[in-house]
């Protein structure tokens, strides 16, 4: 039994397991409040891209 068979591909989307999921971890670095970035420099968005998709187990 292999772990994609088990955790993922299902309906062909190779271990994804909710494409919202992925979405909203996209989207992260890119929030704004009061019309400033939440995350205003490069390395602060990278941090919040790694941070979200961990978090969202992909």
């Amino acid at each position: 039994m292999s772990l994609i068979s088990v955790w993922g591909n299902v309906e062909n989307t190779l271990g994804l397991r909710d494409q919202g999921l992925l979405d909203s971890a996209l989207a992260q670095p890119m929030v704004t409040f009061g019309g400033e970035w939440l995350h205003p420099t490069l390395v602060d968005q990278t941090a919040a891209y790694l941070y979200h998709f961990r978090f969202a187990h992909f």
